[in-house]
């Protein structure tokens, strides 16, 4: 066994997993079976080479089930981008976004707040209310909690997202608890007051006008059905003087990896398509950010090359699972149980290229 693959072996026994037993496919990984039966199958190079304690609701079957069987749950009124995967697997990712996005998302933005944010005339302090919109898991506020001094905490953090179980997962981290983002020594008695609310980003009419000094939206613009709407409610509900951030991609390196993938196995299909593909463009996000109500802008572009291996692999769990099915539309069984290889293919030959799996990002700052 490789050392993530006794890592799970040994956390299955302290777990009195009784049923379950670990092989090698057909690809040279090793497999997880689990139940009686040995009928619910999961590679273990795409499980987190550690185990992770908060995954295992009631069991490590649920873990599995939850990774390969989705649930409907209760959707705001936002009305999705048509290219988005559907939107229930959304709730079911929540639990694991950081790892799937192998931090990028993460680790992007708090180098902009390292490096951008509070080396302005606009730093986040403690008389600053933020916020953290279109949130997923309060992947901004955990951004904050990272890369600002303890001394210089807002006094106020507000984490929106639309997806029910992603602000559940926001509220599980954030409050009432050691937030796992902050130093190990930071007790939830020493984070910011947080407040996590189910809202839609595109209408914020329950929050008053001039509220926020600083407002986060990190990588969700191209998701919006109505992206200069929800500009503007960031507009509208930020202080005059008050700082904003934007966030899209220029690269989106799992996009490319599944790409790759789809022309190994099936190149008569069409290619994944992407959402929002125009703002991959230059120009398009300091246009809509403009429409929205801001004229004081600056662009600025950050790269960031994913490098170790517990991130790959979370990676590459995010693109051989639900969140890219669409790239397998049109393909038979034996074309699907193809994919999980052409995905290690193709990631391995864009950390060959890269040395790693590299993002680029379009980050927009702006001053209402």
């Amino acid at each position: 066994m490789c050392s993530g693959t006794k890592r799970w072996h040994s956390h299955l026994q302290n777990k009195k997993t009784a049923n379950y037993k670990i092989t090698k496919n057909r690809s040279g990984f090793d497999s997880l079976h689990l139940d009686s039966h040995f009928e619910h199958t999961f590679p273990l190079n795409l499980l987190p080479c550690r185990p992770v304690r908060s995954l295992f609701r009631c069991s490590t079957y649920t873990y599995i089930q939850a990774t390969t069987h989705l649930h409907k749950c209760k959707m705001a009124s936002h009305v999705q981008h048509p290219k988005l995967p559907f939107s229930e697997f959304f709730s079911k990712f929540a639990n694991i976004y950081v790892r799937q996005t192998g931090h990028a998302t993460l680790d992007i933005l708090a180098d902009v707040i390292t490096e951008n944010i509070q080396t302005s005339a606009h730093p986040i302090g403690p008389d600053s209310v933020v916020h953290d919109t279109a949130a997923g898991p309060g992947i901004g506020a955990a951004a904050i909690i990272t890369s600002v001094a303890k001394e210089q905490f807002p006094k106020e953090i507000l984490v929106s997202d639309n997806v029910p179980m992603m602000v559940s997962a926001a509220r599980d981290s954030l409050i009432g608890s050691t937030s796992a983002s902050a130093s190990a020594s930071a007790s939830a008695s020493e984070l910011p007051h947080v407040e996590c609310k189910e809202l839609d980003s595109q209408d914020l009419s329950s929050i008053p006008d001039n509220y926020f000094t600083h407002s986060i939206n990190n990588f969700s613009i191209f998701t919006f059905s109505r992206p200069v709407d929800a500009i503007r409610e960031s507009c509208r509900t930020l202080r005059p003087g008050g700082f904003a951030v934007v966030t899209c991609w220029r690269r989106f390196a799992p996009m490319f990896i599944v790409h790759a993938a789809q022309k190994k196995i099936r190149p008569d299909l069409p290619l994944m398509a992407t959402p929002g593909p125009e703002f991959f463009e230059e120009g398009v996000l300091e246009k809509v950010v403009r429409e929205g109500g801001f004229t004081e802008t600056t662009l600025v572009e950050k790269v960031l090359v994913v490098a170790d291996e517990d991130n790959i692999a979370g990676l590459t769990m995010l693109m051989s699972g639900p969140m890219m099915s669409k790239a397998r539309e049109g393909y038979t069984d034996e074309d699907r149980a193809r994919w999980a290889e052409a995905v290690g293919q193709s990631v391995k030959e864009e950390v060959d290229q890269f040395g790693g799996i590299r993002f680029e990002a379009y980050v927009l700052l702006a001053i209402k």
